[in-house]
């Protein structure tokens, strides 16, 4: 980098012949040179020009957007006529940013500027080319041209092709807008029933033009007359200065449905409106009224309702805002309610030609609600049945720094019924009483709650205590007595206890103890599906991080907890009887709680391979750590002739490990034999033997039966591993796949260390077996003869 100073008679000339810079992924270069004149201010010459292709340093900058592409830009600044002259040009061959999920791409954008004259024309060219500009699944192409001088008068044009087609043409010159044209269309995909679309034009364009004029002496609209797309009007005239006011203004028939593909969650209905208001802003007076007509909210079974905000502006000594909620009694009982008002008076003062609400002077209004709430649930959405009688009253009233809150909301006679988990809950009485004010900006106040509820079997359940209005401080305690909430098949509970709630509602504090007095678990009749109960699939945690990933979350709250079963909670089904007893804590953090503690079986007994097993022992134990993954330790027993067999399963639920013993002891295919058939394994039959295999199968396998999957799926018989004293030899394990051929010929083919041997078995009398085996170049048979004492 250079520079040079020439000194002249009457100027100085100051140049920068070369700049170069690399920084934060940013390229810089240029040159300039700048004239210095006696009574006047500087001229410069020269270009700069800047570039970025790599976005990872500007990414820190901007952390929640994603950027990839290419992006040049060039300033060039000249004093011709000896004036200052500047030109920039922006051009974008491909750029993407994501933000949240939601992606712009732009292809191909081209944008030049030239600025003439600054210091005193001021004269200005725009023009804006975007080959394609995709935005969610719309994709268009705008193009923008802005012509004139800041000084005097500005012609826009703003036009657009594709899914977003515009026309936006006008002037501006001070203190004043004109519409000469506005057209703004957008074609989406409306979708009616399961799958079936259809293709509609959303959009609005101005029958006439129109002009906006703004200023000290007020704002003044011409008539303004727009056409919306598909459906509806608007006609807008409006006047409102210091001694003048005068707003009209009608929607007819604006349909919400098109609009949903824009919107989600919509409902269906149409809009109407209509506002005439006259006189001055100190002494304004006149009407409006906002309507909804045929709403219909998806899913709903409610038929379509109607409602409307009524209002009137008067001035009896100082201006002021009357509304009301105007509800037909269609619409209310199809609501199921006998009452549904709501009324507010809203003062109101000029302050510098605007009406304002007059924060000094005082507020009043009230809500009345009474009636069923079961069709408010509906309205809502909500899954659950709840029913029961609503009566609230709620009132206001003081001016808005000191605004007073009093009232209460009652349920009585209710009745929660959710289908999903079996939940019924019977005679619920709630009563919500508020008493607030506003204080500093902020509301304050409390809320109290009383609470009771019962499960129509002597069971109860309730909640009383207090919160601040704005949640920062809880007090309320909870007390479960005999609570059976459950009306399920498969689980049925009862509950006793009590809880605290305190802290706040952002950090609250849970402590107490719950007290499962008995219940059961029928595994034959757990259901699947989404109506039963399901296992939500458990994820490994990766030991990477990404570059993304944010920092988890500090913990929210706390959680003391004791859930305590005093031995009778059974668990019963697929030959299993056990009752169990639990002693668990659950504390820490209520967003990432902790589970220590044990669940004990108290008797139990299990039918496993037609045999009878007690439970001798059976512990389930939580240590603060993987809550799916808890430690287990149970043991069950049969003795029959003098013979003690074991069923012990161990590890944690991830890792069971499922072993057989015996005493005296045994070789575990022995002492499965001996379960099955009370003798020796090399005492079987064919069918005996058979069977013995499918039960080692499963217990190779935990209980599971991927073997038997795994014999189904090859279309063979037998499927067993050898050990090496089953076969006389230290030759390891091996094994055996086989298939009857018929009552008394079995073929099969046995896989070792040693290679494969193909064995051929001829049952000639239920104790007189003849036996053929082949591996390698040995081949040898021989006759085997068993008899039991």
């Amino acid at each position: 980098m250079t520079k040079g100073v020439e000194e002249s008679f009457a100027a100085w000339n100051v140049s920068l012949d070369t700049f170069q810079a690399f920084a934060l992924g940013l390229s810089l270069a240029g040159h300039c040179t700048t004239n210095i004149l006696p009574d006047a201010l500087p001229l410069v010459n020269g270009s700069f020009s800047a570039s970025i292709s790599d976005w990872k340093a500007v990414q820190k900058f901007v952390p929640d957007f994603a950027l990839q592409g290419n992006l040049s830009t060039e300033v060039v600044l000249s004093d011709k006529d000896k004036a200052q002259h500047l030109g920039l040009t922006l051009q974008i061959p491909q750029l993407a940013v994501v933000n949240k999920g939601n992606t712009i791409k732009i292809e191909r954008l081209k944008s030049t500027i030239a600025l003439t004259d600054i210091l005193r024309q001021q004269k200005i060219d725009l023009q804006f080319v975007t080959d394609k500009l995709r935005f969610e699944q719309y994709a268009f192409s705008p193009r923008a041209s802005v012509t004139g001088s800041l000084t005097e008068t500005l012609n826009f044009i703003f036009s657009s092709q594709g899914d977003l087609s515009a026309k936006i043409q006008g002037s501006y010159q001070k203190n004043q807008v004109a519409l000469d044209a506005l057209d703004v269309r957008v074609q989406s995909d409306l979708v009616f029933g399961k799958n079936q679309k259809k293709s509609t034009t959303l959009g609005l364009k101005m029958t006439k033009p129109c002009r906006v004029s703004f200023g000290a002496e007020g704002l003044a609209l011409t008539p303004l007359s727009v056409q919306l797309m598909p459906v509806g009007k608007l006609d807008a005239q409006a006047q409102m200065s210091q001694n003048k006011l005068a707003l009209h203004l009608i929607l007819d028939a604006l349909h919400l449905e098109p609009l949903s593909a824009l919107v989600d969650g919509l409902p269906k209905g149409t809009l109407y409106a209509k506002v005439d208001v006259n006189g001055s802003m100190q002494n304004p007076s006149g009407n409006f009224r906002f309507e909804a007509r045929q709403i219909v909210q998806k899913k709903s079974k409610l038929p379509p309702l109607d409602a409307a905000m009524v209002g009137s502006i008067e001035s009896r000594g100082r201006p002021a805002l009357n509304v009301r909620l105007d509800v037909p009694k269609k619409t209310v009982n199809a609501l199921g309610l006998d009452t549904l008002e709501a009324v507010f008076g809203v003062p109101l003062l000029c302050t510098d030609g605007v009406l304002a609400l007059d924060k000094r002077a005082s507020l009043t209004g009230s809500v009345r609600v009474l009636g069923k709430l079961a069709n408010l649930v509906k309205l809502a959405g909500l899954e659950q049945k709840v029913r029961g009688i609503l009566d609230a009253k709620i009132a206001i009233q003081g001016p808005v720094h000191a605004l007073q809150l009093n009232g209460d909301v009652q349920l009585k006679d209710g009745r929660m019924e959710d289908p999903l988990y079996g939940v019924l809950l019977r005679d619920i009485k709630t009563k919500l009483t508020v008493k607030g004010r506003t204080k500093a900006g902020a509301l304050d106040g409390d809320l109290y709650i009383e609470s009771s509820m019962g499960d129509g079997m002597g069971g109860s359940f309730t909640l009383t205590g207090m919160s601040k209005l704005d949640l920062s401080r809880l007090n309320m305690q909870a007390k479960l007595n005999h609570l059976r909430p459950l009306r399920r098949q498969d689980v049925r509970i009862s509950l006793s206890g009590q809880a605290n709630v305190t802290g706040s509602a952002q950090s609250p504090d849970v402590t107490g103890k719950i007290i499962i007095d008995n219940g059961a678990l029928q595994l034959e009749n757990l259901e699947t599906g989404p109506s039963g109960v399901t296992t939500l699939p458990i994820q490994k945690k990766s030991n990477t991080v990404s570059a993304h990933q944010k920092t988890p979350s500090a913990g929210i709250g706390h959680i003391n907890l004791a859930v305590v079963t005093p031995g009778r909670f059974l668990v019963d089904g697929y030959g299993l009887f056990s009752a169990w007893r639990t002693d668990l804590l659950i504390s820490g953090y209520l967003n990432e709680p902790k589970i220590s503690g044990t669940v004990e079986a108290v008797k139990g007994s299990l039918d496993f391979l037609n045999k009878m097993f007690k439970l001798e022992k059976g512990t389930v134990t939580m240590a603060g750590g993987d809550v799916a993954n808890p430690l287990i330790d149970m043991l069950m027993s049969n003795t029959s002739n003098n013979f003690t067999s074991y069923i012990k399963i161990t590890g944690t639920a991830k890792k069971l490990k499922l072993s057989l013993t015996s005493e005296p002891p045994m070789p575990q295919d022995d002492v499965l034999a001996h379960i099955l058939f009370g003798k020796n394994a090399n005492e079987l039959g064919r069918y005996e033997a058979l069977e013995l295999a499918t039960a080692m199968a499963k217990v190779a396998t935990g209980l599971g039966s991927k073997t038997d999957g795994a014999r189904k799926v090859l279309g063979v018989d037998v499927l067993r591993v050898k050990s090496s004293e089953d076969r006389g030899s230290t030759g390891g394990l091996a094994v055996e796949t086989g298939k009857y051929i018929n009552d008394s010929l079995y073929v099969g083919v046995e896989q070792s260390a040693k290679g494969p041997a193909g064995i051929v078995q001829l049952e000639i009398t239920p104790t007189l077996k003849f036996e053929l085996r082949s591996q390698g170049t040995n081949t040898q048979g021989g006759f085997n003869w068993k008899y039991r004492y």
